[in-house]
This record gives structure tokens, C-alpha cells and sequence, in this order.
């Protein structure tokens, strides 16, 4: 399978087994044998490359998506045996960068010294995404996403938002708003600084 994406991926098979470092005549036969047993042709040859027929495109999708839960169960296995080594994949959005995450880091650093951290930043939908594709072990956020079956929340904390309005606005004279009373207005985030609608 690894074999027939990377030959998918670069549309030549002497590029995919160099790239895999074993010999052409290996990727070949592994491709062909692919083919023999789902009854159909995966690729079709277009000159000197290949090219996914329409079921190799549809194999494709789900092989990536199998290969990637394959090697998260290998990667379960091996923290399971181990859970004091191994790396963990989180998520963040740009507002959390400067003091959640650095403060949480360092106090699991302090525990477990010998876990590494993959840090990738990323707007709400890409976070959300990334982690029910396992691309992500978890990410910090808010607010809570909606119920879905797929990923497991949990409130860490709560903070109070302050919105700064004009004295004229119609919820200035307000003590208390919910955030979704401003849906229609626009906002000047810091420190970014850039304005969202």
C-alpha cells in the first residue's frame, strides 16, 4: 500500500522506488499484484508516467486513510509499552501561544522529560479537522465545538472577555452580553491587530 501511494503521489514508478530505495522491478511487481488482487488497474500508463484510473483515486483515499491509522495504532502501541517517551501532537490558535501553552508544556516537561511536542497552529475548523483525522492528538481551543461523537471535549478553564464598545453602541450601557450579541459586529483582535468580521 505504502508502495502504491508514493508510485500515485509521483506518477512514475522509477521515481517512487528510488524515493523508497528498493529496486523498480519491487515497486512493480508490488503495484501489479495490488491490481491482481482487487480485480482491477489501479494506474494507466501515459508515456513515461502513470496516471490513477478513477478506482485507483477513489483507493487512494481510503489507503492514506488506512495507512495514517495504522501507524497511529503503531504509535499507541509503542507509548503503551513506553509512555514516558514518545511525542505528542497538539494544536493551538494564535491566542493561546503566548501564556497557556508555554505554561502547560513546561509543567508536563517537568513530569515527563522525555516526551517531545509537535506544536502546529491553525485556525478553529483546521484544529477541529486535524484531530478527528488524527493528524493531531488533541487541541487547545474555543469555544467548545458543537457535540460530535468523533473527538472528546473538555473544559479546561474559563475567562472572562471584555469587549471595549463606543459609547454610542446599543449594548454599551450594558453590564452584562453574550459574545453572539456582537456576531454582526467587527473586531480589532490584539496582539495580531487585523480585524474580523
Amino acid at each position: 500500500m505504502r508502495y502504491f501511494v508514493e508510485v500515485a503521489e509521483r506518477e512514475h514508478i522509477s521515481e517512487a522506488a528510488e524515493h523508497l530505495h528498493v529496486a523498480q522491478s519491487a515497486v512493480s511487481r508490488q503495484i501489479a499484484n495490488l491490481e491482481e488482487e482487487l480485480g482491477t488497474p489501479l494506474f494507466e500508463r501515459v508515456g513515461r508516467n502513470v496516471k490513477l484510473t478513477p478506482i485507483g483515486k477513489i483507493f487512494l483515499e481510503h489507503t492514506i486513510t488506512a495507512l495514517k491509522a495504522i501507524d497511529f495504532a503503531v504509535k499507541q502501541v509503542e507509548e503503551y509499552l513506553d509512555p514516558a517517551k514518545g511525542t505528542i501532537k497538539i494544536g493551538f490558535p494564535t491566542s493561546l501561544a503566548s501564556y497557556v501553552l508555554p505554561t502547560v508544556i513546561s509543567a508536563f516537561k517537568k513530569k515527563y522529560p522525555d516526551v517531545s511536542f509537535h506544536l502546529r497552529q491553525g485556525s478553529y475548523r483546521y484544529l477541529i479537522d486535524a484531530v478527528k483525522n488524527r493528524e493531531l492528538n488533541l487541541a487547545f481551543l474555543g469555544p467548545v465545538p458543537q457535540k460530535d461523537e468523533s473527538i472528546n471535549t473538555m473544559i479546561l478553564y474559563s475567562e472572562n472577555i471584555h469587549a471595549l464598545l463606543p459609547a454610542n453602541h446599543p449594548l454599551a450601557k450594558r453590564e452584562k452580553i453574550h459574545l453572539d450579541e456582537l456576531r454582526k459586529d467587527q473586531f480589532v483582535l490584539f496582539p495580531e491587530g487585523y480585524i474580523l468580521n
